[in-house]
């Protein structure tokens, strides 16, 4: 099938070939903002107003509905969409859009509902002249949708079945003040109200299976809008300050609450994806996104086309769309993923990078030292050094203390052991990281610490920018310096590494140039003479077949097991 994604102009002749729903989705793991993010803002070329609903027909074209008309968008352009001359929308004002299983497109507007199929516009008139607000189809393929006056706020549920049209609640009773629709994945179809008042109750009618049953909330801005379900069946329903959970009980309790600093938002749409993320649109404060037990916003000032939410959508891709009164935006899922303070990183700086053995990563940040284990950040600094951190970032850990041995400030060089203690450098010193405890390692100096290896013997050694070569016996012996000059190198090394088939290691420099060191001695060294890339080293890395692989500003080298 083809889709938005791919441009979709293909599509006709990609139809013979199916659609997988499963073929593609967001990871659930991941924030808002690690996903690829595309808008169309209004008045840029593509869209001349904004979007307030959406649907996808079974050739992959996305629908948009707008105050002037209807659009049909292939993820690059949009064409304004015209009926046939011998037949007409009730309006050109379009509030709702659905795409049915049978191919038919049903079109919503302020002034009645039509449906489009096979070049056929057909208005149904027992609806003309009322507001349709929401257009869903159940699993019998019977069409529901909420009728109504927005100004008096008087709104009916009604049913399409072969095309007869059956109102319910135009004299009060079930029906009555319907304004949303969802039907859950046990075909019971629920109707959220709105009275003519804010004082009117508020509240939920559930309609199928069974007499329909009436579940009262209190009153709600613009009704009870926005419903969608949790993993395990039960409603949830967009509320102030977060999503609420009704029981079986019929009570609704607060599941999902929003940070701290959103408590006051007003949420209308409620959309849960494929893989479970719960996605909550505000009339002025953005998306909330919530997976996983985590939570995380992302507004205009994120780059969000505006913080008005209009609707959300997700395509048979499983691209989430998100309509705001500044256009359209899409999200989704993309082959590398950056981890930020958005994350729980104190910085977004990373000077050195760890990948231990147990499968934890450590970063070494201009704000400290950074762990991060299961979707976890932790940070570890000192007391009173970082920046400060905001109770809502609940993805963050801070552990800070007045203890010496923590690290503060820039955290430059990162490495594990043989123990699996895990080496750290800063300004003030060097340490380790052992059995939950950061151990610092006397005699070793602070300031910049290029890099730091182990040997075959498990000594550990740190290269100093200015001071020298330090080894760190693995046992009891008092630590050893190499001065620069020893070595004929005015420059310090820009990475280190031990061989894996000899005891010494491999040094090169920021000036360029890799050493042998054996014994503190130089046993062999290479320049451009040899074919080395010219300038600054970069990285030094071993391959499982012994080749010492060099990375310089000149370009990749090799150096055939290690010679």
């Amino acid at each position: 099938m083809a889709t938005v994604r791919n441009r979709i102009v293909l599509a006709a002749s990609l139809l013979v070939l199916g659609w997988s729903p499963c073929a593609l989705a967001l990871n659930p793991a991941l924030d808002v903002s690690q996903y690829a993010h595309t808008a169309w803002r209004v008045g840029e070329g593509v869209l001349p107003r904004p979007v307030v609903a959406i649907a996808q027909t079974p050739d992959g074209y996305l629908w948009l509905a707008t105050e002037a008309g209807l659009l049909r968008f292939d993820g690059i352009r949009s064409v304004p969409w015209q009926p046939p001359s011998d037949q007409r929308l009730p309006s050109n004002r379009i509030t709702w859009l659905l795409s049915a299983r049978d191919g038919t497109l049903w079109v919503g507007t302020d002034k009645g509902l039509a449906s489009w199929k096979a070049g056929r516009l057909l208005q149904h008139t027992e609806l003309a002249g009322r507001a349709i607000s929401k257009v869903v189809e159940d699993h019998d393929g019977v069409i529901w949708t909420t009728a109504g006056n927005y100004a008096t706020n008087k709104w009916v549920l009604c049913s399409i079945r072969d095309h007869r049209v059956e109102c319910y609640g135009e004299e009060g009773g079930p029906g009555a003040g319907a304004i949303d629709i969802y039907e859950d994945t046990r075909g019971i179809l629920w109707a959220g109200t709105i009275g003519a008042s804010v004082e009117r109750a508020n509240g939920l009618w559930r309609w199928k299976a069974g007499a329909p049953k009436f579940y009262p909330l209190p009153p709600k801005v613009n009704g009870i809008q926005g419903l969608s379900e949790d993993n395990n069946g039960a409603l949830l329903v967009s509320w102030p300050g977060g999503v609420m959970r009704l029981s079986d009980a019929g009570e609704a309790v607060m599941r999902y609450p929003f940070p701290p600093s959103m408590l006051q938002v007003q949420p209308i749409r409620l959309l849960r994806d494929r893989d479970g993320g719960l996605w909550v649109g505000s009339l002025s404060k953005g998306l909330v996104h919530m997976h996983e037990g985590r939570r995380d916003a992302f507004a205009q000032a994120d780059g969000l086309s505006g913080d008005a939410i209009w609707t959300l959508f997700e395509d048979r891709e499983g691209d989430i769309w998100v309509a705001t009164i500044g256009g359209l935006d899409r999200f989704h899922d993309v082959a590398a993923v950056t981890y930020s303070v958005k994350q729980g990183f104190s910085s977004s700086r990373i000077n050195s990078l760890l990948a231990s053995r147990d499968g934890t990563i450590w970063a070494g940040t201009s704000d400290g030292l950074n762990k991060w284990d299961n979707g976890q950040a932790t940070v570890f600094r000192k007391r009173g050094t970082g920046t400060p951190v905001s109770p809502e970032e609940g993805a963050r850990t801070i552990h800070e203390t007045n203890s010496p041995e923590l690290p503060s400030g820039d955290v430059e060089s990162i490495f594990e052991d043989a123990r699996g203690r895990v080496w750290f450098s800063t300004a003030r010193g060097v340490g380790y990281f052992e059995n939950g405890r950061f151990i610092s390692v006397p005699g070793l100096p602070g300031g910049i610490t290029r890099a730091i290896s182990t040997d075959q013997q498990s000594n550990t050694w740190v290269a100093h920018q200015e001071l020298g070569l330090f080894r760190v016996p693995s046992y009891g012996a008092d630590i050893a310096r190499i001065p620069w000059a020893n070595l004929n190198h005015r420059d310090a090394p820009s990475a280190m590494t031990s061989d894996p088939s000899r005891d010494g290691l491999w040094l090169g420099f920021v000036g360029g140039g890799i050493v042998y060191l054996q014994n503190g001695k130089i046993e062999s060294s290479y320049t451009t003479r040899d074919g080395l890339g010219d300038g600054q080293v970069r990285n030094l890395h071993f391959d499982h077949d012994g080749t010492l692989w060099a990375a310089t500003d000149g370009g990749l080298s090799r150096l055939k097991n290690g010679r």
